[in-house]
């Protein structure tokens, strides 16, 4: 498991392997410590995000063969699904303008991350701290063992990732960013508006499914402008095994090996 896109083509060589694919319901983002003296401006945080070319890290690094969302959800959240909302944007010359309205003075921001944690984590890192580095955005890659680490004292920027364990807002942004979680009651490092916060708790309360849909675009653009954490892509997994092997991987990070997804064939 966990074949990097780098052996694709090797294992595909193979007469006796064959070699599956699965973009997961989970994405690769960097979360922003919003309580940070440099990160509490926003035009910094949204120059951050608008410096990151998504397009050619997923290029780079995973073949072409995944995506980045348009914001905090997936497809699969079916009728909740926003389609046309805007995501995060790649737009380094407006980058540079917010950089230059900001109250940033070329301070060097700190960019925690677990090396090999995620798969290509370090390789993204090196090239987000160039795309930084570019609109003039002063980084520094800070290496740490855990992730109690990671969001100790002096935490700016850190890698993270975010699973959809439900199809729905419930089971993802609030889950992870509402207003109970530990990013605003323990960490503290979302300091949510009020226009997210006041949507989480109705998108809570609501059933009507219209309604529930209306609100929860509300809630994406307000997280968006808050600007808490900027999305990079969701990672691709792969999977190596012998051909007489009949399993089909999930997009979830669990593998189901009951016999009816599960077989192997006679010789």
């Amino acid at each position: 498991v966990e074949i990097p896109p780098d052996q694709w083509g090797s294992l595909k060589k193979y007469n006796d392997i064959v070699l599956k694919t699965e973009r997961l319901e989970n994405s690769h983002v960097l979360q922003f410590n919003m309580n940070d003296t440099v990160l509490a401006d926003k035009k910094l945080r949204h120059a951050m995000s608008l410096a990151i070319d998504r397009k050619a890290l997923i290029d780079a690094l995973w073949k072409g063969e995944t995506y980045a969302p348009n914001g905090h959800q997936l497809p699969s959240f079916g009728a909740m699904y926003v389609k046309d909302n805007p995501g995060y944007d790649y737009n380094p010359e407006l980058a540079k303008k917010l950089v230059a309205e900001s109250g940033y003075k070329g301070q060097e921001i700190s960019y925690r991350l677990i090396p090999n944690y995620y798969l290509y984590n370090v390789e993204a890192a090196q090239i987000i701290q160039e795309m930084w580095r570019a609109v003039g955005i002063n980084a520094r890659i800070d290496f740490v063992e855990s992730f109690n680490e990671v969001r100790k004292p002096g935490a700016q920027v850190f890698a993270w990732s975010n699973t959809y364990r439900v199809p729905d807002p419930t089971g993802s942004i609030l889950a992870l960013w509402g207003p109970d979680t530990e990013n605003q009651t323990g960490w503290k490092f979302y300091g949510a508006s009020e226009a997210f916060n006041t949507a989480a708790r109705e998108l809570q309360a609501e059933s009507d499914e219209a309604k529930r849909k209306a609100i929860f675009a509300r809630l994406l653009t307000a997280f968006q402008d808050d600007m808490p954490m900027t999305m990079l892509y969701n990672p691709v997994t792969g999977y190596a095994m012998k051909k007489t092997i009949n399993w089909t991987p999930y997009s979830q990070y669990y593998m189901d090996f009951r016999p009816s997804n599960f077989s192997i064939a006679a010789k």
